[in-house]
């Protein structure tokens, strides 16, 4: 709609109306005998499907500039596939007459990645875009995202490549596969580019997409976990629940606090609350004249955790301490409590 209009006469006023969506799912009848050999399996063992998990990162590039020194894209996973693109900053800021989508060369000379310390492509080749001189990037693009022998046709061109469609593909894969499912690797993802003109003056977007290996698995109650290894901690679960402590213990440790503990059960309950936030502490008297010491304690992963037991111990002169049962003692008048009272943070 926005690139139909005549951008000669001016900003349009166009928009975009939905009418109607529809979602088709496709559903199928499984025989009985089948159904139950399924539900045996998910007793004993999850289903689990791979699938491919997608980023989106972009860069900008001020007007004037000859190159894109080594900058960081990704710091966690390395990913197994990266296609780059420039567009124009003002098309990518919503500029209704122009495409976000139209990807120019911008005189870009040399792409290369840095992943983990190997460099793709590993002997560096030049471009020019001006003399049509770009081929071994046209046959990398194909080769990297697997459509060369495929029987796979994206109707892109040489000369089209070039007018809109400039895109810089690499396959970070060790076995060099578009298909085969691949062992995580961590480290460092970086960029270099080296333009052989200089940028627009109004700036480049670099937008880089970037493929992951995942998995989904299924349990016998249709429950549905992702591969929690290739997600990045801003994209974790963030909806949790407050738990009391003893349910905590039994579902997560498998430990009874209500029981005498022992010796290896004490060192695992140090060892899960000894590095954690505690929130919301408090003393209060109960009804039967009991004091009764209420503290939350954080145990989701973090990377801004307190100790429990220094933040607790310096706001409110209270030790958390495990001996054979978990206790609270309070050093003035050395009372202790039972600490099923404590409620425990579990992410959903």
């Amino acid at each position: 709609v926005l690139e139909s209009h005549d951008s000669t006469g001016g900003i349009p006023n166009v928009k975009l109306e939905l009418i109607g969506m529809s979602l088709m799912v496709k559903a199928v009848n499984v025989i009985s005998s089948a159904n139950l050999a399924l539900e045996k399996t998910l007793l004993s063992k999850t289903a689990k499907y791979p699938y491919t998990r997608t980023r989106i990162k972009c860069l900008s590039v001020t007007g004037g500039r000859s190159d894109l020194p080594f900058s960081t894209i990704f710091t966690d996973i390395i990913p197994r596939r990266i296609v780059v693109g420039c567009v124009e900053q003002d098309a990518f800021d919503g500029s209704v007459s122009k495409s976000p989508f139209n990807f120019k060369p911008f005189g870009i000379s040399e792409v290369s990645i840095d992943a983990g310390g190997t460099v793709y492509p590993a002997q560096p080749f030049s471009a020019d875009f001006s003399s049509n001189k770009y081929a071994k990037h046209f046959l990398m693009f194909y080769e990297n995202i697997g459509a060369v022998g495929e029987h796979r046709q994206l109707s892109i061109g040489y000369k089209k490549f070039k007018n809109g469609y400039a895109l810089f593909a690499f396959n970070l894969s060790p076995t060099d596969s578009n298909t085969d499912f691949e062992l995580i690797r961590s480290g460092t993802t970086q960029i270099h580019m080296i333009f052989g003109e200089r940028t627009p003056s109004i700036g480049l977007q670099i937008v880089i997409y970037a493929e992951y290996d995942g998995m989904y698995q299924i349990d016998h109650f249709r429950n549905i976990h992702a591969d929690h290894e290739t997600r990045t901690e801003e994209e974790k679960p963030s909806s949790f629940h407050w738990v009391p402590l003893e349910y905590y213990a039994l579902l997560v440790l498998g430990i009874d606090i209500h029981g005498r503990l022992l010796p290896h059960q004490i060192n695992l309950l140090n060892s899960t609350f000894a590095c954690r936030r505690i929130c919301e502490p408090r003393i209060e008297k109960g009804s039967n004249g009991h004091t009764r010491v209420t503290v939350k304690l954080d145990v989701r992963r973090g990377e801004y955790l307190v100790s429990g037991v220094d933040y607790l111990y310096a706001k409110h002169h209270v030790t958390l301490r495990c001996d054979h049962t978990p206790l609270v003692i309070v050093p003035s008048s050395g009372e202790r409590f039972a600490l099923q009272c404590l409620d425990v943070c579990m992410v959903i």
